[in-house]
């Protein structure tokens, strides 16, 4: 599969396994089934062939993990299963035998990511370097020096597709302390596309909108640790929402994704009915009958609005003082153009305010 870069025109949405499964294949396949149903764009799966270039023996979850490791037919049979069911891959790879895997076996995952762990791992990163596919910097915690240097650190092997993935779990992680705006800072001092890693927790009430707000900051690229056993008590349980709670953040992300989008100085068109002069915003209209031959003052003129369209918009009224009237115009009558003779020299704005102050 050709690793095409990832889409900014609409929500994406990544649903991540991480060590959910445990160690166990059917399980694994059951999350990404889930990530499917979802609604999800892609599955994120964490691979680590190498358990001892990732930590040290002594680590205290090294046993632990130990015992949830694939090999790399495991996970290609998992990357095909994911792929059959029509979802994208992200690989986020933890050690330097599993994305030299994954160069060797052709997976071409959408995405390769460096965890915030080894966000200035040297000898990962040239690793990665050689992957296809954008790779996403997990950069939660990860000062601006330490972006900098990752960032440097690729662009100098080659690597020009680069997105930065802002949050970080904190089983479950506090709402009060993710800081969204840092990433809109990350987009402008980088130059680079910045996506959202969500880990509130599910019980939140207001999870939902938590996890998709990112949408109204032009963020579009989401991830969120999905499971098939909402509650279960397992690895990473606490960042981790069922089926329908994802499909209710996706709702939720169009929605909010539709609500910014477009030009931001171009209007709707029901924004520019709302926006049109007579129907809405006041018209220029005549306050008392102007006969033929007058020429209008500011007393013959008054806003209101009319119920219709007018072509005359409310700025025009100091180029409307000193014009002639070509006909009879009854009150509340909208002033139009062809109807008046305007002056050689129309007053301006300014003109106008300062010498109208008092009235």
């Amino acid at each position: 599969m050709d690793p095409r870069p990832f889409p900014t025109d609409g929500p994406y949405c990544i649903g991540e396994t991480a060590f959910h499964h445990q160690g166990s294949e059917s399980d694994l396949h059951s999350i990404i089934e889930a990530v499917a149903e979802s609604g999800c764009h892609a599955v994120k799966f964490h691979l680590l062939l190498d358990l001892d270039d990732y930590m040290v023996k002594a680590h205290p979850a090294h046993a632990t993990i130990k015992q949830w490791l694939f090999d790399a037919d495991t996970w290609e049979k998992a990357i095909g299963f994911a792929r059959n069911k029509g979802l994208d891959v992200v690989l986020l790879c933890n050690d330097r035998l599993a994305a030299h895997t994954a160069l060797e076996r052709g997976w071409n995952a959408r995405g390769v990511e460096v965890h915030a762990t080894g966000i200035n791992d040297l000898l990962l990163l040239r690793a990665f370097a050689a992957l296809p596919g954008t790779v996403i910097l997990g950069v939660g915690g990860c000062t601006l020096n330490e972006i900098q240097v990752a960032v440097n650190a690729l662009r100098s092997m080659g690597k020009k597709e680069i997105m930065l993935m802002h949050g970080f779990q904190n089983y479950p992680t506090d709402p009060n302390e993710i800081r969204l705006s840092r990433m809109e800072r990350l987009r402008d001092l980088f130059r680079l596309p910045v996506g959202y890693a969500d880990h509130t927790a599910p019980e939140d009430e207001d999870h939902a909108p938590l996890a998709a707000c990112a949408a109204m900051m032009g963020v579009n690229v989401l991830e969120k640790h999905i499971t098939p056993w909402p509650g279960q008590q397992r690895i990473d349980h606490q960042a981790a929402i069922g089926v329908d709670k994802m499909q209710e953040v996706i709702r939720l992300m169009k929605r909010m994704w539709t609500m910014r989008s477009g030009d931001p100085l171009t209007f709707s068109p029901a924004e520019e009915r709302y926006g049109a002069t007579g129907p809405m915003k006041k018209a220029i209209v005549a306050s008392r009958v102007i006969p033929k031959g007058k020429v209008l003052s500011l007393e013959d003129l008054a806003y209101k609005r009319t119920g219709r369209t007018e072509r005359v918009s409310q700025d025009r009224l100091p180029m409307l003082l000193g014009a002639q009237a070509l006909r009879d115009i009854a009150p509340d009558e909208a002033i139009v153009l062809d109807a008046l003779a305007l002056a050689d020299t129309p007053a301006g704005m300014e003109h106008f305010f300062i010498n109208n102050k008092d009235r």
